[in-house]
């Protein structure tokens, strides 16, 4: 399952990697979340798009990752799926991708996912800090389960779709980042486990330059407030008093974060020791994101629409 908007090229790679080692019985969904041109015109793009494996899911208007995976989700129950995997769009998945996480579904029967180690694909000083930024928990290591305050990206992702994941597989729609914070806080009150595995381990083409990667970092601290005291709800007046009591403990936030992320990093490269102090600084800039997405929740969220505007979201599918 690959949610998508706009970035064919990346997604071309994608595509082609899954398809090229999807075994017999197996779906590639791809759901375009309102791309602003049609994807089917894209000349390397169409054919992979007419496979006989592949469903293309549409949305009318760009609805966020949150609401692409549960479209495609929606499409798994309906369809009678046991095992979803999950992928983004700027990945490249290796040779039997699929298999390696159907393998270890076998081996560990009573856990709800499977989470695969990341690669990224780093080009540049910068790129490198967003890697060890963003995969500290997809660090190639022994086989594990995932244990608090940890929890793996969503994509070289996978769950059993049976009926005890009916309640906790679902995406928050309403948030722009974190949703994957949130889905697996509902999985942990539903008493599930989700292991690590080191194997397939994916590659992800990781951000350039220094005010692309800070900017998605500081996105990423506006949804700490409302996901992780599950308050996208709270009073002006509760939000307040966290703001308060939280900006003392800015440093001490940073710092915490800081080793949560390298302690994993130097078990595997100890050579990654000099982003330390950098890795603490972008923390510091998430410390004022959560600030300012507690202040203002709406950073962190989506608008919301009425019904009737949403008559044109009705998911088109077409093989």
């Amino acid at each position: 399952m690959v949610p998508f908007k706009d970035g064919f090229a990346a997604l071309t790679h994608c595509l082609s990697s899954v398809l090229a080692g999807l075994p017999d019985g197996a779906r590639l969904i791809a759901i375009d979340d309102g791309s602003r041109s049609d994807p089917t015109s894209d000349p390397l793009l169409a054919p992979l798009l007419k496979h006989p494996a592949l469903v293309l899911l549409r949305h009318g208007r760009n609805r966020g990752p949150a609401a692409a995976r549960n479209t495609g989700l929606q499409w798994c129950w309906q369809n009678g799926v046991d095992t979803v995997i999950l992928l983004d769009a700027d990945c490249v998945a290796p040779p039997r991708f699929v298999q390696g996480h159907l393998a270890h579904h076998r081996a560990h029967r009573n856990a709800l996912g499977v989470a695969g180690a990341i690669e990224g694909r780093a080009d540049g000083f910068w790129s490198h800090l967003d890697t060890m930024l963003s995969w500290f928990t997809s660090v190639p290591r022994d086989d594990c389960k995932i244990d608090f305050p940890y929890h793996p990206p969503t994509t070289n992702l996978s769950f059993k779709l049976d009926q005890r994941s009916r309640g906790p597989l679902r995406f928050e729609e309403r948030l722009r980042t974190g949703e994957d914070v949130a889905l697996f806080r509902r999985i942990r009150d539903a008493g599930e486990v989700v292991r690590f595995t080191s194997t397939p381990c994916i590659v992800h083409f990781d951000r350039k330059g220094f005010a692309t990667v800070l900017r998605h970092q500081y996105r990423w601290g506006l949804h700490t407030f409302p996901v992780r005291s599950n308050g996208l709800d709270r009073s002006i007046a509760a939000r307040v008093a966290f703001v308060l009591a939280f900006i003392p403990f800015a440093p001490a936030y940073a710092a915490l974060g800081t080793w949560l992320t390298m302690r994993l990093w130097l078990r595997h490269r100890r050579r990654d020791w000099p982003f330390v102090p950098l890795v603490y600084v972008a923390y510091l800039m998430k410390a004022t994101a959560v600030v300012h997405g507690t202040i203002v929740p709406g950073a962190a969220l989506y608008p919301q629409h009425d019904a009737a505007a949403d008559e044109d979201l009705r998911t088109q599918a077409a093989a």
